[in-house]
């Protein structure tokens, strides 16, 4: 009989290590994309909170809030915010430049600056949005307080804003 010795894995030795370094991978995955989206919402709250920063900085020192009548406007479009009032106009943390956060004013009284509808909810639930009550969009509802109904479904976005009028815009 001859001994030889055997050096080397054997097949279900391999499949197995293969099989656990596939399920560690799939798991670092899920938790770094968790993590990014995490993130992605933190740094929205902050651009919304540093845009109404710089909104409310203007209007202290002209008397009324940058005009942009008719439909909601690019940030980056409005003019006399940067580089006076804030160094630079935030861009979404998803999109850069593809889209962006929107401003509307009809009279210089009232403002809201939302998140891109677009962007938000095809990342987020409307769930996700409620956990946030200060920032949420109530779709319009009208409310003097701008309460949310909490029972609705379609939340698409955040937003900060003046007054009682500007959760109507």
């Amino acid at each position: 009989m001859s001994t030889r010795n055997k050096k080397g894995f054997t097949l279900i030795e391999l499949l197995v290590t293969i099989a656990i370094i596939a399920i560690l991978a799939a798991v670092g995955t899920v938790v770094y994309s968790s993590t990014q989206k995490s993130a992605r919402i933190s740094k929205r709250l902050q651009d919304l909170n540093a845009l109404k920063t710089a909104v409310e900085l203007y209007k202290s020192t002209t008397g009324q809030y940058p005009l942009q009548a008719g439909s909601f406007q690019c940030m980056r479009l409005v003019s006399g915010l940067a580089p006076a009032y804030m160094p630079t106009i935030p861009e979404d943390p998803l999109t850069g430049d593809t889209y962006c956060y929107q401003y509307y004013s009809e009279d210089g009284n009232n403002y809201k600056v939302r998140t891109s509808p677009n962007i938000t909810s095809a990342e987020m639930t409307s769930n996700e949005f409620k956990q946030q009550p200060g920032l949420i969009d109530p779709e319009k509802d009208g409310t003097p307080d701008c309460n949310i109904d909490t029972t609705s479904t379609n939340i698409t976005g955040w937003a900060v804003y003046s007054g009682s009028l500007g959760c109507a815009y």
